[in-house]
C-alpha cells in the first residue's frame, strides 16, 4: 500500500502511515487483518478509526485542509 511502512519493535510489527497531507508519519489506531473490507474487520469501530486506516490521513486538521472540508459542528475530536 502506498503511504505505508513497517517497523520491528518489540518482537511486534507494526504499520506506521505516512499522511498525504502534512507527510508526518503516524500509527493508525487499527492496523488491517487481511484482504477483507475494513467495516467486515472492525464492525464495532467508529467510522474515524477505519477511515483513518482506509486514508492514511493522521489528524482532523489534515483531514479538513486534505479535502477542504470545515471542522465537525459538534467539535468531537475525530482523529487522534
Amino acid at each position: 500500500m502506498t503511504g505505508e511502512k513497517g517497523t520491528e519493535r518489540q518482537g511486534m510489527f507494526r504499520v506506521l502511515r505516512r499522511c498525504p497531507n502534512c507527510h508526518k508519519d503516524f500509527e493508525p489506531e487499527l492496523v488491517r487483518k487481511d484482504d477483507r473490507p475494513i467495516q467486515e474487520q472492525y464492525p464495532n469501530e467508529p467510522a474515524w478509526k477505519r477511515e483513518q486506516l482506509i486514508s492514511g490521513i493522521c489528524s482532523d486538521k489534515c483531514w479538513n485542509e486534505y479535502l477542504g472540508t470545515a471542522p465537525y459542528a459538534d467539535d468531537k475530536r475525530r482523529f487522534r
